[in-house]
């Protein structure tokens, strides 16, 4: 379940061109947010929250049917990340495989960039 709450246009800020926020809430299963920037060249997704069960499926629907133009590459920000299951390490590596850049912020998710780039790095 996607709810979007809107895009806004970011004039005061010219590199800016949008910024747009998903949140995927279900009961007990925790939350996941993502927000989507795009500045100058490049779209950022700055995720929060748990990604597993069901985010996972919901964050690589939004990936697949992402509507950027051709061209501008995506990377995807673990911000405030909490908890990555084994499906959710599956889907970053897929993205990665695919040009996706991932960053990690804290231990836990530089932990998991990393092992995501030493087997990118050895296929």
């Amino acid at each position: 379940m996607c709810f979007h709450f809107g895009t806004v246009a970011m004039n005061l800020l010219p590199p800016v061109l949008y910024i747009s926020v998903r949140f995927f809430a279900k009961g007990r299963g925790g939350m996941l947010k993502v927000t989507i920037k795009q500045v100058d060249s490049t779209e950022t997704w700055e995720l929060e929250g748990k990604l597993s069960g069901d985010w996972v499926k919901e964050l690589e629907r939004c990936w697949k049917e992402r509507a950027s133009p051709a061209g501008v590459p995506l990377q995807v920000h673990l911000k405030a990340v909490s908890y990555i299951d084994p499906a959710g390490k599956q889907l970053l590596t897929d993205m990665h495989g695919r040009g996706v850049e991932i960053q990690g912020c804290g231990c836990m998710t530089r932990a998991v960039v990393e092992e995501i780039m030493r087997n990118g790095s050895s296929n």
